[in-house]
């Protein structure tokens, strides 16, 4: 699927804004499936060999126009970010990570951070 990569531009030029003013939270998941096992979003974080969240949000500040596959509307109501999701496939310590960021109210929104199956 081709992405538009001018939106995905000024997306990534407005998540870097918001993590430098610290405009940011990752979702603490517990259903994140990867390897044939179920885990926990900071089992993922160690599996890539992330020990803090400032090492989540320097890869995210480091993703690019091309690391991008797909974007589409948040159809989750109950969650209810309103805004796009971008996904991502990038390198994180040489494994192949799957990024999942949107944005609300208060900023940049990281829904997954894990290996990525695709």
């Amino acid at each position: 699927m081709k992405v538009d990569k001018i939106a995905v531009k000024f997306f990534l030029g407005t998540v870097k804004r918001e993590i430098n003013k610290g405009n940011w939270r990752l979702v603490p998941r517990n259903n994140i499936q990867y390897d044939g096992k179920t885990v926990n979003y900071k089992q993922a974080l160690l599996d890539l060999g992330i020990v803090n969240k400032k090492q989540v949000a320097t890869y995210i500040s480091n993703l690019n126009v091309d690391d991008c596959f797909d974007i589409s509307p948040d159809n989750n109501l109950k969650k209810d970010y309103n805004d796009d999701m971008y996904e991502f496939i990038t390198y994180v310590n040489n494994i192949k990570t799957y990024v999942k960021l949107t944005m609300d109210n208060y900023g940049v929104v990281c829904i997954s951070f894990h290996k990525s199956d695709r």
